[in-house]
């Protein structure tokens, strides 16, 4: 059950939700205070690699890439439809940050990646030693 409610959480805040929307609404669904959910968002750190296997992440990864990649074509459209220079601007700006943000997120999944290939040589090093 505790697991159950960690993914719900997962999902809902990598959906968009405010931590204290999807703290409430997983209060309710679970029977459970918002105390033990707020304890749950506070201690994600040592939960969430148990929660996201492998499958899971690449699965994530590619939701979080199509949603920022919707947002970027929001904010063109935004830029290309403002009758004035500081709306162009903002679209500018938060496109910018979108880009850098996708660009994050790569190369922190390549780095992660690397991460795993040396752990796997690692093991298999150990093994024929």
């Amino acid at each position: 059950m505790v697991e159950e409610r960690q993914k719900e959480l997962l999902r809902l805040t990598l959906k968009g939700n405010k931590p204290s929307d999807a703290v409430s609404d997983i209060s309710e669904k679970f029977d459970v205070t918002e105390r033990t959910v707020w304890e749950d968002w506070n201690n994600r750190n040592e939960w969430l690699q148990n929660i996201i296997t492998l499958q899971e992440s690449d699965k994530l990864l590619r939701s979080l890439l199509f949603e920022m990649r919707v947002v970027r074509e929001e904010l063109w459209k935004t830029y290309e439809e403002a009758d004035n220079s500081n709306a162009r601007v903002g679209a500018l700006r938060a496109l910018q940050k979108n880009i850098k943000s996708v660009s994050d997120v790569l190369e922190d999944r390549e780095v992660e990646e690397l991460e795993e290939r040396i752990e796997t040589l690692e093991k298999v090093i150990e093994v024929r030693t």
